[in-house]
């Protein structure tokens, strides 16, 4: 999988923003920054990968509504607050949202690209997932109706011959349809298709 990385950065204060963007671009990341959420607003995408850095006291929306746009959006950039309150209140309710963290300012340097590391790394993780399940939904979606059935029966634990008995087929064509799909699914064991199958798949 390419991944090719932006570090978006959102501050009102322009000389801590762009302190903070040479900061990024000087450790080799990709930077774009932005004066307010809404300008971050109009240059989002769903193909957007990379990591949030966004002061909570923005004008107009703020980080916390900014969060709230994003997962309304189904953007899942991992987000870091920062905020020179340290409002303990907007913390937890951002973490339980799901930010990745949330750091007072001035944030020093070092902490600034450890917590930018670590983002980059959930978000690629993430895109891999997603990448793993799409892949997985495509070949799913190649196997017949009845093949389906079958895989949705082994997963469950049952053997072939309690498949044959339910579905109403003979136990040979249990054996067929099984081992068709899991060569479709590119699978060798039962035990390797009971980690991949997700239960939305259908």
């Amino acid at each position: 999988m390419d991944y090719d990385p932006t570090v978006y950065l959102i501050d009102d204060d322009e000389a801590l923003r762009l302190a903070a963007s040479v900061t990024l671009k000087i450790a080799g990341y990709k930077v774009s920054d932005y004066a307010s959420a809404e300008l971050f607003l109009e240059d989002m995408n769903h193909d957007m990968s990379g990591c949030l850095i966004t002061d909570l006291m923005l004008p107009e929306m703020s980080g916390i509504e900014l969060q709230h746009a994003l997962i309304a959006r189904h953007i899942k950039l991992p987000i870091i607050f920062m905020t020179g309150y340290g409002d303990i209140n907007e913390s937890v309710h951002a973490i339980k949202a799901g930010a990745l963290d949330f750091v007072e300012k001035p944030v020093p340097p070092a902490a600034m690209l450890l917590r930018v590391e670590e983002a980059l790394a959930l978000d690629r993780s993430n895109r891999e997932a997603e990448a793993s399940h799409d892949e997985l939904q495509k070949k799913f979606n190649e196997l017949t109706p009845r093949e389906k059935e079958v895989i949705a029966q082994v997963v469950t634990g049952k053997t072939n011959k309690v498949i044959a008995r339910e579905l109403d087929i003979s136990f040979r064509t249990v054996e067929k349809h099984r081992a068709s799909a899991m060569l479709k699914l590119d699978i060798d064991n039962v035990v390797e298709l009971a980690k991949l199958y997700l239960p939305e798949i259908t």
